[in-house]
Formats: C-alpha cells, sequence, structure tokens
C-alpha cells in the first residue's frame, strides 16, 4: 500500500534547494569600476531611500553613491560574521557588488510577504568589504561616481 502525502514547508525548502542553489555572480555596473571598495556609509530613510558610499580604502581614492529609491529590505554584518557567504567566492575577491541568483533571501521575502509580491522581479544585491550589505529591490540601484569625502579614509 502506497502512502501519499504533502511535502511540508521545510521539505519542500530542502527540495528546491537541491535543485538550485545560491549563487553570487560578479556585478559591473559600468566598465573601470574599482575592484577594491569599501562602504564607510550607510543611510536610510523614508523619503530619501537607501544610500551607501563606496570607497577606495586609500585617501586619494574614488568613491561612489549608491541609491536605492525604495529598496523592500536590507541588511548589513560584519563581514567576519559571513565566513560561509564569502568562502565559495574568495578567489573573486577584492570585488564590490555581487548579484544573488537563486536567493534563499528572495524566496524568504515572498513566503514572509504570503507571496503577494511574487509578480515583482526581485533583485538581491550584495556589496562586500568589511561589512557585507546586502539589499533586496525590485528596482536597479543608480549608482553615480562622487566628489570623495575627506572623512572616508
Amino acid at each position: 500500500m502506497a502512502c501519499s502525502r504533502q511535502l511540508t514547508y521545510l521539505e519542500a525548502k530542502i527540495t528546491s534547494m537541491e535543485r538550485t542553489s545560491e549563487q553570487l555572480l560578479k556585478w559591473e555596473p559600468f566598465p573601470g569600476l574599482p575592484r577594491d571598495l569599501d562602504a564607510p556609509s550607510l543611510t536610510t530613510d523614508y523619503h530619501n531611500g537607501f544610500h551607501l558610499i563606496l570607497a577606495e580604502p586609500r585617501a586619494d581614492g574614488r568613491a561612489f553613491r549608491v541609491e536605492f529609491k525604495q529598496p523592500l529590505a536590507f541588511r548589513s554584518v560584519n563581514e567576519s560574521y559571513r565566513l560561509k557567504l564569502i568562502e565559495p567566492i574568495n578567489s573573486q575577491l577584492p570585488w564590490p557588488i555581487f548579484k544573488v541568483q537563486h536567493s534563499t533571501w528572495v524566496e524568504w521575502f515572498h513566503d514572509q510577504s504570503l507571496g503577494i509580491y511574487r509578480d515583482w522581479v526581485v533583485e538581491h544585491f550584495l556589496f562586500m568589504g568589511e561589512h557585507v550589505i546586502e539589499v533586496l529591490s525590485a528596482v536597479q540601484p543608480v549608482i553615480t561616481e562622487i566628489e570623495r569625502p575627506s572623512t572616508f579614509e
């Protein structure tokens, strides 16, 4: 006698993860992006959105402003707490910006919002530096080169 049952949520997640695992892909939004950038500034507010300043770790280095008008979520964690994430891409580092394909965080977002935004193309952006900063957004960020503030040494 065959036993038939529905998969539990956890079993379905594990099955899904076995088929596709997260992939971090280097993203170069424009040619000539420096390989080694850190994020000395992160600001967010309801009216102006989410902004990062990415800067080369030297006094005369270049700096960039990354703007997300309406991010869906973001998180920031010191790189020393994300070793499992960093280890598989260590040969690609230093590199400042990645896109995450088959993101478990995007799946978590859809699960937590009861799937009402499944028709949106939600992307997972990852900024690698002293902190690993991740952003979920339905819109690409605007990245512009800025004059380096003297306080980012």
